[in-house]
């Protein structure tokens, strides 16, 4: 991608041409961002997290790139191309990280708001199977308060310097826990309802 420019932290660009790998992390950034800014489910305080999370690897990988341009011979280049992979772990920790957040922050709202709804779904709840139901309904939304919210904080504390993996991991898992258990409380309360 010889000749596009980088678009920094204040989307400010830069005259040098970008490195292939650089430009593609750059862009998947951005999107990123774009979308945390425009239309995100976040807490306030993972939306933050996540913010200085992809802003500090556009920032980081935009000097990055003027390193690799200006490199003064072939060992320093190879060494800086390298830290792309090494320092800048977009798509296995960012993409990962943005991801987990926002799903478990929207399913936790999602859950919270379902709680709020209890007291009524408690009244509609008149025959035996309806009041089963409504005990299921309580239990998947507690289950999914119980684990929903603290999967962006987990996810958002891993560096590229960290065993990320196995925490990354166990936050999907938790997730896909979580969100099983508020599509059960919601069919739950579909049932309640009709």
């Amino acid at each position: 991608m010889a000749g596009a420019t980088v678009l920094g932290a204040q989307g400010v660009a830069s005259a040098c041409p970008v490195y292939g790998p650089i430009a593609e992390r750059l862009g998947s950034l951005n999107s990123k961002l774009h979308d945390l800014q425009e239309h995100s489910p976040l807490t306030s305080s993972d939306a933050q997290a996540l913010y200085n999370i992809i802003t500090r690897d556009i920032s980081g990988l935009t000097g990055l790139n003027g390193e690799i341009q200006s490199a003064a011979d072939k060992t320093q280049l190879a060494q800086k191309k390298y830290d792309v992979y090494k320092d800048f772990r977009v798509y296995v920790l960012v993409g990962p990280q943005f991801d987990l957040s926002t799903a478990a922050d929207a399913g936790a709202k999602a859950a919270s708001d379902l709680q709020s709804q209890e007291p009524a779904l408690q009244g509609d709840a008149t025959t035996p199977l309806r009041k089963a139901e409504y005990q299921n309904l309580v239990l998947n939304v507690n289950t999914a308060l119980s684990v929903l919210p603290g999967i962006g904080p987990s996810a958002l504390a891993q560096t590229p310097f960290t065993n990320f993996q196995p925490v990354i991991a166990a936050d999907g898992k938790a997730l896909a826990r979580g969100i099983a258990a508020l599509d059960k409380a919601e069919a739950d309360a579909s049932s309640i309802t009709s």
